[in-house]
């Protein structure tokens, strides 16, 4: 759009479309194609009247530009992956003209998923052309809402004094010194307008679920007590490194026996917060918006003495840095909650660190329920698999609470940018002043009340594992420590697939007007989420990682030909979280 205008100030005009090559457009197109035009390839010196680059047949010899030449005389920066591009100056008003054939460079094949027809100018009475039109409407400035009846209530899960705090293989202690912020189950409870199924959206603070037991041992007393229907109820943990292990494996851990107590405290608490969520929903309408944050960084930090790839701050590699913020308001506009989906692990703090602790979510949580008039706050842990955030491992806890504070003012900038529920922006008209301004304004809009439900599952071919039993023997030969902390890890991952070589990974879709939640028992990585917004631009989708269970990784393909720590545990076999991804995505085009 901004490079549009640019060209229209200049009367001169881009049109991007579909095609294989020059040739096939200019014979498929001939006769809409005007009698100027100018074509840019890489390889050209920067201006050359000889050079000629696909001559248009009945055509004048165009003027010859390498690239550079071509954007200084549009005055654009280079976009990604173009080898080839024709613009043309318009000679006639209400020209339909398709002048453009973009051929991705390192293949010579087209992208027309990149491309799209412009519909066409219309030229009024304004010989500078200020006043050139589209013959549509301006699209308005829209954020997806959804319309409903939705409640949030909120227990603390704090560990008792004394129980077995270890989850670091590097960690000097088993029990904790002390709690550095509550940890805490949160649910929110979304029921359709009229009547309906309720939804349960139920997080945790707590690090991952070791064994089925572990998971299945809080998840399935509450589907039998509240008779949620298939998929509808997600039990997400928050995986902060800093929150115990409530496996009951560990009861003969240093202060393993507390475990089987806390375990009661936890299913109680979400019990409860169930309980009230659904007791309090009210009609709220949940509108969407998205900013950045530049928490996250790579986590695969190579070596350069010898080239070994290690969990660590990798700050030579771009991610993901998309932050996706929903904001719950009732009736009378009052805030009632947040919801923060954000992909970084919560790994602040390492095995220095002898307190209990939530990790980045906690500060942040603090200081988005201040700045909001104490609305609860609720973090969605998103695909993060290959992320970390900027202070990683550390001892003291104040990077945990600089994590925090970073990620909060983020999502508090989104949430300052964001429209009265039940909003849109559209343009209202032009205005004449030192300049001919163009003037928006709010009006209302109506929230879309659409809600659904996808529960399906993909089949993943297991990696190559050891055995149960091989695992078994691995923790006997273990010496204490991290090495025995890995083989134990590794014992409860195997036992979840079982000794067949495929598994069936579950994947849960929820559909709130035109956005989607996606959850799965796995940590994606970042790529998933990156590619489902892609495919689906128009609507708002947030991925959890960690849901209804634990499986670990899901790495991208290309790297099971690194050795990586994720590749290294994973169940699944190359290409997992390719099949993962596309199913996740017939999932949500089935929904729309």
């Amino acid at each position: 759009m901004l490079a549009r205008n640019k060209f229209r100030n200049r009367g001169k005009f881009l049109y991007m479309v579909q095609g294989e090559s020059l040739d096939a457009l200019s014979r498929e197109r001939r006769s809409a194609i005007p009698s100027t035009v100018i074509m840019a390839h890489p390889n050209l010196p920067a201006r050359s009247a000889a050079g000629r680059v696909g001559t248009l047949p009945g055509r004048a010899g165009p003027m010859a530009l390498n690239w550079p030449g071509m954007a200084s005389w549009l005055g654009l920066s280079h976009p990604p992956q173009m080898n080839l591009l024709c613009a043309a100056r318009a000679t006639a008003p209400n020209l339909q003209a398709l002048l453009a054939t973009m051929v991705q460079a390192e293949n010579e094949k087209p992208f027309a998923h990149l491309v799209s027809k412009i519909p066409p100018w219309k030229k009024t009475h304004d010989p500078q052309g200020r006043n050139m039109t589209r013959n549509h409407t301006i699209p308005p400035l829209v954020q997806n809402e959804f319309q409903g009846r939705i409640g949030i209530a909120r227990a603390e899960i704090n560990p008792p004094e004394g129980m077995y705090a270890r989850t670091w293989g590097s960690a000097k202690h088993d029990i904790a010194d002390g709690l550095h912020r509550s940890l805490h189950a949160t649910c929110m409870t979304i029921l359709p307008a009229d009547e309906g199924s309720p939804l349960y959206l139920l997080t945790v603070d707590l690090m991952v679920w070791l064994s089925r037991e572990d998971e299945e041992g809080i998840r399935l007393p509450l589907e039998a007590e509240f008779r949620p229907a298939p998929g509808a109820l997600i039990l997400h943990v928050t995986h902060s490194h800093g929150a115990p292990f409530t496996d009951p494996a560990r009861a003969s851990a240093p202060g393993g026996h507390l475990i089987i107590p806390y375990r009661e405290k936890i299913l109680a608490a979400c019990r409860q917060v169930i309980i009230r969520s659904r007791a309090a929903a009210r009609p709220s309408t949940l509108s969407w918006a998205t900013g950045h944050c530049g928490l996250a960084y790579d986590r695969d930090l190579v070596l350069p003495e010898t080239g070994e790839i290690i969990c660590g701050l990798n700050p030579g590699r771009k991610v993901d840095d998309t932050l996706v913020v929903g904001r719950v308001a009732s009736a009378d506009g009052n805030i009632i909650a947040t919801l923060v989906n954000y992909a970084a692990h919560p790994t602040s703090l390492g095995g220095g660190n002898r307190l209990v602790s939530p990790d980045y979510i906690g500060a942040m949580r603090e200081l988005v329920e201040r700045e909001t008039g104490g609305a609860l706050c609720m973090f969605l842990h998103g695909a993060d698999g290959d992320l970390t955030p900027r202070r990683s491992f550390e001892d003291n806890v104040e990077a945990a609470d600089q994590n925090g504070r970073e990620l909060g003012y983020a999502a508090l900038s989104v949430l300052a940018g964001m429209f009265p529920p039940g909003h849109r922006m559209v343009f209202a008209k032009r205005e004449e002043s030192g300049a001919t301004l163009g003037r928006w304004r709010l009006e209302a809009s109506e929230p879309d009340a659409s809600f659904a439900v996808q529960c399906d599952t993909v089949r993943l071919k297991l990696a190559e594992l050891p055995s149960i039993e091989e695992c078994r023997d691995a923790i006997e030969r273990a010496p204490d420590g991290f090495e025995r902390e890995r083989a134990e890890r590794r014992l409860a991952i195997r036992q979840k697939v079982g000794r067949g070589d495929s598994h069936d990974l579950p994947i849960y879709v929820w559909r709130l007007g035109r956005s989607v939640l996606v959850g799965a028992p796995v940590e994606f990585y970042s790529d998933v989420q990156i590619a489902l917004r892609q495919r689906f631009p128009n609507i708002t989708v947030a991925v959890l990682d960690v849901c209804n269970g634990f499986l670990n990784y899901l790495p991208r393909e290309a790297d099971y030909e690194r050795d990586t720590y994720p590749v290294r545990i994973a169940l699944f076999a190359s290409g997992s979280m390719e099949r993962a991804r596309d199913r996740a995505a017939d999932l949500i085009a089935a929904l729309f």
